[in-house]
């Protein structure tokens, strides 16, 4: 049991209370996607009262930018203004609700198969990264992730905001738009052995023989493509780095005399 202790300010909020959350709950601001040309009606490339957008975000706004909900004001209603009375829940923790796995075995005449499964669910990774923010990490570049698929006039559906030269401010807060479902099932390990006939054992004086080949993280399947998705275990967010999980495979021969 925790004992939460809050303000009135986030208490008072149902988007915003602690008490009765999962422990490490991530709270930000709801996301409305990227601003579009379309936004920029006058076409002056910023987007504010003069293009009809009447909502207070982080410094200029451009097409590419992140569009956040007004959710909620000082008195509970909308006021304008993109602060922290608009923060809410943005997703599961990084702590999985819940791990599995499972360990099929078949035998069918001399062959044998083994097979472990594991997997978590319900469970959030924060991908604000050097992998899908430009010039992030002390000015280092990006990856493909980010380059095949950001904002572009040619490209308004894109994945993430529009390239500056510097992470922006308004694109940088915590929000959901930067949560991925982190959930995954990984086939850890696989065996496929034969044991050799007993009459073939026989007639070479050996008590058994057994040809294996074990692979070790075969399979993974989670909508998180371009980096492990266990990371999220750690802590949450991706900038947290861990070394991924290599793909390996042994061949062996057990021989018992």
């Amino acid at each position: 049991m925790i004992q939460v202790f809050e303000t009135d300010a986030t208490y008072n909020n149902p988007n915003r209370r602690r008490t009765d959350r999962p422990y490490n709950t991530p709270f930000g601001y709801e996301s409305l996607g990227l601003f579009s040309t379309a936004d920029d009606v006058n076409g002056d490339g910023l987007i504010n009262s003069d293009d009809g957008y009447n909502v207070l975000q982080y410094g200029d706004l451009h097409p590419g930018d992140i569009k956040y909900a007004d959710l909620s004001g000082p008195d509970g209603i909308p006021d304008g203004k993109i602060d922290a009375h608009d923060e809410t829940v943005i997703g599961n923790t990084s702590f999985p609700y819940i791990t599995y796995g499972f360990a099929p075995t078949v035998t069918w005449k001399g062959f044998d198969m083994s097979l472990f499964f594991q997997g978590s669910a319900l469970v959030s990774l924060r991908t604000y990264s050097f992998q899908t923010v430009p010039f992030n990490n002390n000015d280092a570049n990006t990856d493909y992730e980010y380059f095949n698929d950001h904002w572009t006039p040619d490209n308004q559906d894109a994945m993430y905001p529009i390239a500056n030269s510097a992470p922006y401010a308004n694109n940088t807060r915590e929000t959901d738009f930067w949560m991925r479902d982190a959930g995954f099932i990984r086939l850890k390990t696989a065996t496929l052995g034969y044991t050799l006939p007993t009459n073939v054992m026989e007639f070479l004086n050996i008590q058994s023989v057994r040809l294996y080949v074990t692979g070790q993280n075969i399979l993974t399947l989670s909508k998180i493509k371009y980096m492990d998705p266990e990371t999220a275990h750690t802590g949450n967010n991706a900038e947290i780095q861990t070394y991924p999980n290599q793909k390996s495979v042994i061949f062996g021969l057990d021989v018992t005399f």
